[in-house]
Parts: structure tokens; C-alpha cells; sequence
């Protein structure tokens, strides 16, 4: 395989992973914030720790690494975290 075409294939498998694995803790961060009670600060690090998958903590090292130099991994991280912030927390009112 030429080194562009391999170069190319792994471009596109950082993005497809770092989406991945993005999306997975926005979602788990928002389940959090919309259950009954929502985790104390405390709890949620907690939570979020022991969820911590150390290929996934790779990929996410590479990803943000390479979001500094790679205008395409930049928006995917700059979407993940707009996504995440646009989520209003939603909380029971009947309390």
C-alpha cells in the first residue's frame, strides 16, 4: 500500500474513533444530567473515571493531540463539546 494511501486510511480511522468515543461520553454525560437526581460533582468524576477504557483513553490522548494540528479532528472535537454544551440538564420538578 503506498505511504499516502495507509496515511489517508488512518486520517479517516482517528476521526471515525475519536467521533466514537466522543459521542459515547456526551451521551453518558447527558443521561447523567437527566436522571431523576443527577450526581453530585463528586459522584460524577467518580463515575466518569471508572469508566475510563485505556484504548479508548489512547484514542482520546491522539485525538486531542491531533485536533491541535488537523483542521478536520478540530472540528470534531470542537462539535463534541459544542453538542455537550448545548444540552440543557434537565431535572425533576416534582422533586
Amino acid at each position: 500500500m503506498p505511504a499516502r494511501k495507509q496515511s489517508n486510511d488512518s486520517f479517516y480511522l482517528v476521526q471515525a474513533s475519536a467521533r466514537t468515543v466522543l459521542t459515547r461520553h456526551a451521551e453518558a454525560l447527558g443521561d447523567y444530567a437527566a436522571s431523576h437526581v443527577p450526581p453530585d460533582p463528586d459522584e460524577l468524576l467518580a463515575r466518569l473515571i471508572a469508566a475510563i477504557d485505556p484504548a479508548e483513553a489512547r484514542v482520546g490522548v491522539q485525538t486531542w493531540g491531533e485536533a491541535t494540528t488537523t483542521p478536520a479532528v478540530h472540528g470534531i472535537v470542537v462539535d463534541s463539546a459544542d453538542r455537550v454544551h448545548a444540552r440543557p440538564p434537565r431535572f425533576d420538578q416534582a422533586g
